[in-house]
């Protein structure tokens, strides 16, 4: 079992290797899987998490210490561990999990994975604008045939649902909308009425089987991700030094530490937005 990441050399433009899903040792994904289908919360994602998942093959190691692209200069392997916290506080046993193990097994494979092609993305390009391709790519072709592998099974619709999830976040243009204005006119942002009309086409690219909990999915899946670019998350670093106040850079998009939004406007967008959700769905 490794203790921390910090003999682990990170990709660089020229050093980058695609990863293959053959590589990924099964075994190791086997107890990942058992762990992330029990309601029991995962209160330490830097052990239970990234620690395990490097365990899966050198390649994976090396993306997980390698930069995501963002502002702050998070790694890949610190990204996920705040998104996992704030899932596992404010949403595990809540509103995901409670009734449903195949919703908890389904959000939690998507906060490991869901940003897996972001590193190769910023290396390519020097930008995360195109990271929903890289991220979706990543899924459909080194992670879905290598759970196919895997002796616990995981459903055909939980990796449909992943795919889907894995494109660009219709709430995030929406809020993003009413929270940076100097996006607006650009396809980052988009008004609630055009993400409205978008709404259909979501649910049509989502299996029946989770359709009804699309708006918690939607919810759960957009919130954490954005919270882990905020000063009230911590994490460990890849040599395994602890964190306790990142420094986030969205601090204004929420109102305290809470997942309230700051500006009215937003969350009222972002209430008005699930609510269709909702509507159509149950």
């Amino acid at each position: 079992m490794l203790h921390n990441l910090g003999h682990i050399v990170s990709f660089t433009k020229e050093t980058f290797v695609p990863m293959s899903p053959d590589e990924l040792d099964s075994t190791i994904l086997n107890k990942l899987l058992e762990r992330l289908a029990t309601l029991t919360p995962i209160k330490d994602p830097y052990n239970e998490i990234v620690l395990l998942l490097a365990e899966c093959s050198e390649t994976m190691a090396r993306l997980l210490v390698s930069l995501a692209g963002t502002f702050e200069g998070y790694a890949l392997g610190e990204h996920i561990q705040m998104v996992s916290a704030t899932f596992e506080e404010s949403f595990v046993g809540a509103t995901i999990g409670a009734k449903d193990q195949s919703l908890l097994l389904l959000m939690r494979l998507w906060v490991i994975f869901h940003d897996m092609g972001k590193p190769e993305c910023y290396l390519a390009t020097e930008s995360v604008k195109d990271q929903s391709v890289y991220n979706v790519r990543f899924v459909q072709h080194v992670l879905v045939p290598a759970l196919q592998r895997t002796t616990l099974p995981v459903s055909g619709d939980i990796l449909s649902a992943l795919i889907a999830m894995c494109t660009d976040s219709l709430l995030g243009k929406v809020v993003k909308y009413y929270t940076r204005p100097k996006t607006r006119g650009t396809p980052s942002s988009m008004t609630l009425p055009m993400a409205l009309a978008e709404v259909p086409k979501i649910i049509d690219a989502f299996p029946i089987r989770f359709r009804h909990s699309l708006g918690h999915i939607i919810l759960a899946s957009y919130l954490p991700d954005v919270r882990s670019y905020t000063t009230h998350v911590s994490y460990i670093t890849s040599g395994g030094i602890e964190v306790p106040r990142a420094p986030g850079a969205l601090d204004y998009v929420f109102a305290g530490p809470s997942l309230q939004l700051h500006i009215p406007e937003a969350q009222e967008a972002l209430d008005a937005l699930i609510q269709e959700v909702n509507r159509l769905t149950q």
